[in-house]
Order: C-alpha cells, then sequence, then structure tokens
C-alpha cells in the first residue's frame, strides 16, 4: 500500500506558490502601473490644452467662457439668447419678438425706432419720425396734442396756447377772426351782422362809437320818409310797361311817388345800380350810376340814369346815360335816405332791385 502526503500539507503549498506568484506578478504590474498612470495624465494634459484651444462651442448648451447664456438650439436672433450667445437687449440690432418692436441698433429717437425699442408714437412725449413736435397727450403752449405746432388757422383750438376759436378760415368778419380771439366790440374786426363798425380806439363821439354802432347822420333819426314800394319797380320787370311817371301832378303819376324829397330804401330793396332791361313799369327805367354809400361817407352826390344815349339798354358803362338827375344819398342803419327830384320827363320812372347789394 501506497503512502498518502499528508492532506493538511497541500493547501500550505498552494497558498506559498499563490503568494509568491502575486508577489512577482504585483511587482511586475506595480512597474508597470506606473508607465499607464503617466500615459493617462499626458493624455489628459494634451486634451485639455486642446479644448483650451478651441473655446466654448456656442449652440452647445453649456454657458462658458465669454457666453452669457447658450439655450443650445433654441438660440435665436429673435429670442432671449441670440445666435452669438449673447442675452438679447435693446440696441443689440435684433428685434426680440414679444419684447422689442423695434431694434435699429441705434440711440436716435427720431428715425422710427426710438431708444427704448419701441416705435415712436404722437402722445409719447419724444419728437418722432414725421412729428412737428410732442408734449404729451395734451395740448401744450408749444406743440397741439397731434404733435403739430400751434398755429393759428389749423382748424385746432389750442387753449394752451391761448387761442380761444380756430374756424380754420381766414375771414376777419365772422365770430372767429385771423387772431383766434373771439370775436368781441373792439378787436379792430368788424363782425358781420353783430356790428355795424370797429376801430379799437375807445373814442365814443367818431363816426364809430364805442359800442361798434355808427354816429350816423342826423337825417336818419328824421321824421318817417315815404318808401318807392311797388313791385313794378324792379328793374327785371316790366309792369305796366310805358304807363306810369315819377311826377308829381300828372295823370300817371305813380301811385308812390309823393313828389321830390326824401325816399326810404331798406337795404334788400335799394336803388338799382345796373341799367335796367324794362321801363319799370315806365317807358325808361333809372338806375344808379355808381355804388351805395356807407354810414361815415355821409351824405353824398350820385347821379342816376334813365336810358343810354343809344336810344338802347346797353350795360357798357362807358356809355353815356340818356337823361340823367343828380340825387343826395346818405347811409343809414340797414337802409339808405335817397333825395329824389321829380323824373326828368315821362314816362320815366326809379327802379329798384331787391337783390342788388352793392
Amino acid at each position: 500500500m501506497a503512502v498518502q502526503p499528508p492532506r493538511a500539507h497541500a493547501p500550505l503549498v498552494l497558498a506559498l506558490v499563490i503568494g509568491l506568484g502575486a508577489g512577482l506578478g504585483a511587482g511586475c504590474r506595480g512597474e508597470g502601473l506606473g508607465d499607464e498612470a503617466d500615459t493617462t495624465e499626458l493624455v489628459a494634459a494634451e486634451t485639455g490644452e486642446a479644448e483650451a484651444e478651441s473655446g466654448p462651442v456656442c449652440g452647445d448648451g453649456v454657458v462658458e467662457g465669454s457666453e452669457s447664456c447658450d439655450l443650445g438650439a433654441e438660440n435665436s436672433d429673435q429670442g432671449a439668447c441670440t445666435s452669438t450667445c449673447a442675452t438679447a437687449t435693446c440696441g443689440d440690432g435684433f428685434v426680440q419678438l414679444g419684447v422689442e418692436a423695434c431694434d435699429d441698433g441705434n440711440t436716435v429717437d427720431d428715425d422710427g425706432c426710438q431708444s427704448d425699442c419701441s416705435l415712436g408714437t404722437c402722445g409719447d412725449g419724444i419728437v418722432g419720425l414725421g412729428e412737428e413736435c410732442d408734449g404729451g397727450v395734451f395740448d401744450t403752449p408749444e406743440c397741439d396734442d397731434d404733435c403739430t405746432l400751434p398755429v393759428c388757422g389749423d382748424a385746432h383750438v389750442n387753449a394752451a396756447a391761448g387761442e380761444e376759436c380756430d374756424d380754420g378760415d381766414d375771414k376777419d368778419n365772422d365770430y372767429c377772426p385771423g387772431t383766434c380771439k373771439l370775436a368781441t366790440c373792439g378787436d379792430g374786426f368788424v363782425w358781420y351782422d353783430h356790428e355795424d363798425c370797429d376801430d379799437a380806439n375807445g373814442i365814443d363821439d367818431d363816426v364809430c362809437q364805442n359800442d361798434c354802432d355808427y354816429n350816423y347822420h342826423p337825417l336818419c333819426e328824421g321824421e318817417d320818409y315815404p318808401d318807392l314800394h311797388e313791385w313794378d319797380r324792379a328793374y327785371w320787370d316790366d309792369g305796366l310797361d310805358d304807363e306810369l311817371c315819377d311826377q308829381a301832378g300828372v295823370a300817371n303819376q305813380s301811385p308812390d311817388w309823393v313828389g321830390p324829397g326824401w325816399y326810404d330804401f331798406d337795404e334788400w330793396d335799394r336803388l338799382a345800380t345796373s341799367p335796367s332791361y324794362s321801363g319799370c313799369g315806365g317807358e325808361k327805367g333809372g338806375w344808379l350810376d355808381g355804388y351805395h354809400p356807407s354810414p361815415p361817407d355821409g351824405v353824398v352826390t350820385r347821379t342816376i340814369c334813365f336810358g343810354l344815349e343809344d336810344g338802347v339798354n346797353d350795360p357798357d358803362p362807358a356809355v353815356e346815360c340818356e337823361t340823367s338827375v343828380e340825387v343826395e344819398i346818405v347811409a343809414c342803419k340797414h337802409r339808405y335816405l335817397v333825395n329824389l327830384p321829380d323824373a326828368p320827363a315821362c314816362n320815366l320812372r326809379y327802379c329798384t332791385n331787391p337783390s342788388d347789394g352793392q
């Protein structure tokens, strides 16, 4: 029978062998690990230098270096982070949607885009493109609320600039003359149908009183004067042609003719001032060769023509009257007094013209 070695010694031998191998291996590997560590450090250093040389990459979603933002694929020149990884701001030349109305990259306010990146509007207090001024949302002494300079006559009443009215016309005889002050007696402008005169001198005993009424001629305060009121005296109406005459005592005396003297004509039914194409109820009509006077003129002398020298009613003013008389006229308040003689012959009649404005 063969002799077996003791079983207890086998693990010990194996442990020694393994330990020895491990020690030797460890010794070899120890030297090798040192080499590997040096290599790893070298690669890491070289990689770091490459990264340092290339710098941060805009758009990689990482804020690095000089980048103030980086949203990766969300970067946009119309967003909060531009394509250059800069935070959007007014004045960078990019219009940020929903935040800026414009961005022209400058600080000029009158070029259509203001320095706060808003579009200029009238009333914002900044004089923008196309505006003459901008005083805000209300009128100011220097600017209308539509951003135009206050000008009397622009049909915009700017009370802050001292205007009381502005009707937009150039008339001085209405409620709002060219001064843009409400018409009043003493302003030097005659307000039509409200004032007879306005000399603005504060003197009451001259031609124009301080109440803007004329000092009329004493004749205007006299007795009631007769008037020539027959309808057929209208210079365009033949009436009772060739039958009547403005002479006292003749058989065909005009019904409203009372003889020589002062006659009253209101401003709407005055003596005709142009040749008559009819006889005004007579053979030839008489018309005033000239204009009616105004109250300051006092009593003036005018000529009344009957017919023309060529025997026809030619309206050419250069043609002399065929027959004429001299009369006196004075202007009163809304009427005229005319000192008429008998017509120089029959059948002649004085003409009136209700529509004549002269």
